[in-house]
């Protein structure tokens, strides 16, 4: 008898392929596009704002590196879902990349970064965080144009709000005005177009600070960034909710300042920060400061609504 030849059995069809998981792809959100993260549970929006190469980058690059080695400012790192866009912004500060000097790649779009984290001692929840990365395009949209800065929602849903001041340009003689009137220039247009709450917290940060703390000129160069203070203090100090004054340098350059130099300072605040403090409230006529949240929510509904919708009063 010959043989017969025997048919390979199909597999059979896995159950729930349609409830695979889709994997993040690791890179940074667009604006916007977040809502995985928002959603589930209570997030703080850091956003970061300075001109072009003020070291914004930098900075979330110091920062993730910082959770590399172990826990830091009393948190440790429980997660991320945007890696790729966080080693993106540190390649080329590393041995890998093959440059004479660390840099890091400066961003092209404005991103959200995806930073989970949670108490050393497991004492509290993990908190996420999303911090923003704002493209210097949009940056000078939202200090010279109302449109442009009314375009900008993840600036009312700030819950943190840091303001980057360029410490190499305060440095150099031929830089430090435009150094310090474009970042002023940023908040009062923000504040004007009324972005940014009464609440809001600020954090004005010089950047590069070793630059600075290492400079033959240090006294005179840090006389002027106090009168940057004391203006940015005159102009907004009665039309915000905090404001705070930090230097730091994420990723020092020269001199023996440690890596993430000024950020444990800065790191417990935004985590810390009660979510959702710091958001818009609309200023409208006839409401009482005594008001209630409620009143002011169908008052605000209502002014947006057409006039033959509106509540009758």
């Amino acid at each position: 008898m010959a043989e017969q030849e025997v048919q390979p059995v199909p597999p059979a069809p896995s159950e729930g392929l349609e409830d695979l998981i889709d994997l993040p792809s690791g890179e940074g959100y667009r604006l916007g596009e977040a809502d995985e993260i928002t959603k589930p549970g209570l997030t703080n929006v850091i956003l970061f704002a300075g001109a072009a190469e003020c070291g914004k980058t930098t900075l979330l690059a110091g920062l993730y590196l910082l959770f590399h080695k172990k826990p830091f400012a009393g948190y440790a790192f429980a997660g991320s879902r945007t890696l790729v866009g966080f080693e993106k912004r540190v390649h080329t500060s590393r041995i890998t990349s093959e440059l004479d000097k660390p840099t890091t790649e400066r961003s092209k779009v404005s991103e959200l970064l995806h930073l989970r984290v949670r108490k050393s001692d497991g004492s509290v929840p993990a908190k996420d965080l999303l911090l923003c990365d704002l493209w210097d395009q949009d940056f000078r949209e939202a200090r010279d144009s109302t449109d442009g800065c009314r375009r900008l929602n993840v600036i009312r849903r700030a819950d943190a709000f840091v303001l980057l001041i360029d410490g190499q340009k305060l440095a150099r003689l031929d830089a430090r005005q435009q150094a310090k009137s474009h970042p002023i220039a940023l908040m009062r247009n923000m504040l004007d177009c009324e972005m940014l709450a009464e609440t809001a917290d600020i954090d004005v940060t010089f950047t590069k600070w070793d630059a600075i703390h290492n400079s033959p000129h240090r006294t005179d160069i840090e006389a002027f960034a106090k009168d940057v203070e004391e203006e940015v203090k005159r102009h907004f100090a009665d039309r915000v909710g905090a404001l705070r004054f930090s230097r730091v340098a994420a990723h020092p350059k020269e001199g023996n300042l440690p890596l993430g130099y000024g950020l444990d300072e800065l790191f417990p605040r935004w985590v810390e920060r009660p979510t959702g403090l710091a958001r818009h409230h609309l200023r409208l006529a006839g409401v009482r400061a005594d008001a209630c949240e409620y009143d002011r929510y169908l008052l605000g509904h209502s002014a947006l609504m057409p006039l033959d919708r509106r509540p009758k009063s």
